[in-house]
């Protein structure tokens, strides 16, 4: 078992297996967990996995840097391969929940996971959660793992079998996550987090974001109609720094 990155109290191997265990617990027999007691590089199971009994494959991991100020997570998968639709499901998810990185889906060929992987013909990527040694990034994970755990397994279409409590805010607290469409302008939809503003991509991002928010909160994401103004007045005040 290699501990892997640690940052702000915590290891990467002891986080990213309490992710692992409840993205079982909660996908079921659609999941099948790894041997975690193992090194899978070190020991060479990547060459000898029976690739029958899965259809693809993920393996999680978080960064740590030397600046607590680096923030977000990232899809990482074979260079020169091109992502296919988990992957892109995968980075539309993460990139959302933890935002902050200017790449979210990267090519590497200098990853010995990555290359075994992809010789062997394993639909395979790579997850960096987010920072572990960033203090908002760890403390939104320790918050909330069965949210990050249901955002990664809806990436790959698979429902949950537990039912959790869902999302709720006390007196004076607003869920300010939304989508909207500019009034009079094109089919752009656009997510606001609560934090940052993406504009996505295609109609499949968003009804990936509207089951994730759903899961979670147990209610459908809002969708407003915003003035070309409206959105300007947005994306300023997101540029402006706290007091």
């Amino acid at each position: 078992m290699d501990n892997g990155a640690s940052g702000s109290g915590y290891n990467e191997a002891e986080r990213v297996r309490t992710l692992a265990n409840r993205m079982k617990a909660l996908g079921g027999s659609s999941v099948v967990l790894g041997d975690q007691s193992k090194k899978w590089l070190d020991y060479g199971l990547y060459n000898t996995v029976n690739k029958s009994t899965f259809d693809c494959a993920i393996e999680l991991h978080m960064d740590s840097s030397s600046s607590t100020s680096a923030k977000g997570g990232h899809v990482i998968i074979k260079s020169g391969f091109s992502a296919d639709k988990y992957d892109k499901a995968l980075e539309t998810f993460i990139k959302g929940y933890f935002p902050g990185r200017s790449s979210t889906m990267v090519g590497r060929s200098d990853l010995g996971v990555v290359n075994a992987c992809a010789n062997r013909g394993i639909n395979f990527r790579l997850l960096e959660v987010c920072f572990i040694s960033n203090s908002s990034d760890i403390s939104k994970f320790n918050s909330n793992v069965d949210a990050v755990a249901k955002g990664i397994l809806s990436a790959f279409g698979i429902g949950t079998t537990v039912t959790t409590t869902t999302t709720t805010t006390t007196e004076g607290e607003y869920d300010m996550v939304c989508t909207y469409k500019i009034t009079g302008g094109d089919a752009t939809v656009y997510y606001y987090d609560g934090a940052k503003l993406f504009a996505l991509g295609d109609i499949n991002e968003y009804n990936l974001l509207k089951t994730i928010y759903k899961s979670n909160v147990g209610k459908d994401m809002p969708l407003l109609a915003f003035t070309k103004d409206q959105h300007n007045h947005l994306s300023n005040v997101l540029k402006k720094r706290g007091i």
